[in-house]
């Protein structure tokens, strides 16, 4: 069994163990099927749609970073390439692994690994850099989140995170501090060729300050939906909660469940938000029933994911030509 094999099934267990001991605690698991045999069926179809709304504006501003390029994506092709992502969210921790694979399938259809593995990175900046906000702004009107340990340790590791990948972008010559041996080595020199062509993708965006502030503003927007999204699930199950809160307090819970631990955050989306809607004014066994919502909701995308993956990886498969390059940008 390899490295990466083992690693896999070592997070996984890890998250089966989370989820097994909420389920365990204090009858959590009984209390949770109560719950749900009384989910108020009236919301269903707009708790089935608004995962799609989310992806929709995901992918609005993935391809403002796109289309600042010579090729243009159609949305649906996007959504597509989206839910293939959280196909593979399933085998990787969070959504490291969905992020790669994104990269990987649109580069083949635009013919530019380079500007795809820029767009994605640009998408999930901006979408970090929103939630981070975000969660601060909690923090600051909620004096007890800040004092939550687990909180702030989530909010500085995604800090950190993002001022690691942004060096990573300004320093010209990121390697030039490795040994002269190791610097010449063939993968180390195939590895700063590719990191060049990243931050000339990155960096095609810099005199373009309204298609950022745009993609700031998709953000935003996403992560207020994602709020919504939580207090319609909340609704789904009866409770009635302050939904300024659920929002404030969602932000924390999806910082939480990006920590890459587990796979696909298992464990930890359903840890967060039955340890942080208690302060919006959900029982521990509601939070975890609304983590169980959300994570089937994601499970239903992840399905059309898996579908569309199938025909990806089809030898019969046909990748669409990119536009002309005359085509002016949206």
């Amino acid at each position: 069994m390899n490295r990466s094999r083992i690693l896999f099934l070592a997070r996984l267990a890890l998250g089966l163990l989370l989820l097994a001991a909420l389920l365990l605690w204090e009858g959590n698991g009984r209390k949770l099927l109560t719950i749900l045999a009384g989910l108020r069926w009236e919301y269903v179809p707009v708790l089935l749609a608004f995962p799609f709304l989310l992806m929709g504006v995901s992918c609005l501003k993935w391809r403002l970073f796109i289309d600042s390029g010579p090729v243009r994506v159609p949305l649906l092709q996007l959504m597509g390439i989206y839910a293939i992502g959280f196909f593979v969210n399933n085998f990787l921790p969070s959504m490291v692994g969905g992020d790669v694979t994104r990269a990987y399938v649109l580069g083949r259809k635009i013919g530019s690994g380079a500007h795809s593995l820029a767009s994605v990175f640009l998408e999930r900046a901006t979408g970090f850099l929103a939630l981070i906000a975000l969660c601060f702004t909690t923090l600051v009107f909620s004096p007890d989140l800040a004092r939550d340990p687990m909180v702030v340790a989530g909010v500085l590791v995604m800090v950190g995170a993002c001022i690691a990948l942004f060096l990573l972008i300004a320093i010209p010559q990121p390697l030039a501090v490795l040994p002269r041996r190791l610097a010449s080595h063939p993968r180390v020199v195939k590895l700063a060729e590719m990191i060049q062509s990243f931050r000339g993708g990155v960096l095609a965006v810099r005199d373009r300050p309204g298609r950022v502030a745009l993609a700031m503003a998709y953000s935003v927007a996403f992560h207020l939906l994602s709020g919504l999204n939580v207090y319609l699930a909340g609704l789904a199950i009866g409770l009635e909660a302050d939904l300024l809160k659920v929002i404030a307090l969602s932000q924390i819970i999806f910082l939480v469940a990006a920590l890459p631990i587990t796979i696909n955050g298992l464990g930890l989306l359903e840890a967060a938000c039955s340890l942080y809607l208690v302060r919006a004014g959900a029982s521990p066994e509601q939070g975890l029933a609304i983590a169980l919502l959300i994570r089937l909701k994601t499970l239903g995308i992840s399905v059309v994911g898996g579908l569309l993956f199938g025909a990806e990886r089809s030898p019969k498969a046909n990748l669409p030509s990119a536009p002309a390059p005359s085509d002016p940008p949206a």
